[in-house]
């Protein structure tokens, strides 16, 4: 099925990146924080990135399924997108801890399908617009 390699892409992003960063739970302390908040932080991090992808993939399959995007909303969907697309920008040119690294690659990619799900299950006319304008700004911003 099509969504089983577009999950086993996104593990191997994920592991690319663990790979990558060699996740250290430490990593990126300061050091007036102390070692146990800093692991609390880092481990609450990855969390919130598995999480996350626990949120928004289920939520692409579901609309496809149903062919609809009925409670949804569409301002929250494109605030999530471009929020996650001017993360990743940014996350780029910074040293973060990994999971900041792995959710910076992954969520613009999912956000951007549930936009497009819009057009694709929603009013076409009425997203249309919206859709490729987001499309045309994000392209001119990489």
């Amino acid at each position: 099925e099509r969504y089983a390699s577009l999950c086993a892409f996104f593990l191997g992003v994920v592991v690319l990146v663990v790979f990558r960063e060699e996740i250290n739970v430490q990593q990126n302390c300061r050091s007036d924080i102390g070692p146990g908040w800093c692991i609390v932080g880092n481990v609450s991090g990855l969390c919130s990135t598995v999480l996350w992808f626990g949120v928004l993939l289920p939520q692409i399959l579901h609309n496809a399924q149903r062919k609809s995007v009925e409670g949804l909303s569409f301002a929250w969907s494109v605030s999530n997108f471009s929020a996650s697309t001017i993360n990743l920008f940014f996350v780029w040119r910074q040293k973060f801890p990994a999971y900041v690294v792995i959710s910076a690659v992954y969520m613009p990619i999912l956000e951007y399908i549930i936009v497009w799900q819009f057009l694709l299950y929603g009013d076409a006319r009425r997203y249309r617009v919206a859709v490729l304008v987001l499309s045309a700004l994000s392209a001119g911003y990489a």
